[in-house]
């Protein structure tokens, strides 16, 4: 029995000493896996950088032809604008020149409505004064058709 309880220890032992070495061993391999894990991990992490730097690159390309598109709709405008400035300017001198002879003419008008309502004042004095004569003529007219039939009576009567 001693011998069989020996022999029990003995393996007890032996298993202990399994178990042990089985453990460190699954522990160093649970390790080795965990660190390729985390190498393979990083792998991929470098994987999907560079898929994301390709869509980046990719981004940027497209991100460049739309600036380019823009520039190019910038210059156009610019150059629209510009030939706008200048129809403006355009339009403005020749705004300012009507202008100017619309003053001009306006001038005139005010200088020739002036001179005919000179003129107006004069012949309004004018027919008074010829009024004022007329009625003078008109009375010596009266007067004399007064006397001369007067007169005319007077000569009858007196070659009667």
């Amino acid at each position: 029995m001693e011998k069989e309880r020996l022999e029990r220890l003995k393996l007890q032992n032996h298993y202990k000493d399994l178990k042990s070495y089985v453990d460190k061993d699954t522990s160093d391999l649970i390790a080795e896996v965990q660190e390729r894990d985390a190498v393979i991990e990083s792998m991929n992490d470098k994987l999907n950088d560079l898929d994301n730097l390709e869509q980046l690159e990719a981004q940027l390309d497209w991100e460049r032809k739309e600036r380019k598109i823009d520039e190019q709709k910038i210059t156009e405008l610019r150059m629209a604008i510009s030939q706008d400035k200048k129809d403006i300017v355009a339009d403005s001198e020749r705004k300012s020149d009507m202008i100017r002879q619309l003053k001009s003419t306006l001038t005139d008008a005010k200088t020739n409505l002036e001179r005919a309502r000179y003129k107006q004042r004069e012949i309004i004095a004018n027919n008074q004064r010829l009024r004022a004569d007329n009625q003078a003529l008109q009375k010596e007219l009266d007067d004399l058709k007064a006397k001369g039939v007067l007169g005319l009576l007077l000569i009858r009567r007196s070659k009667i």
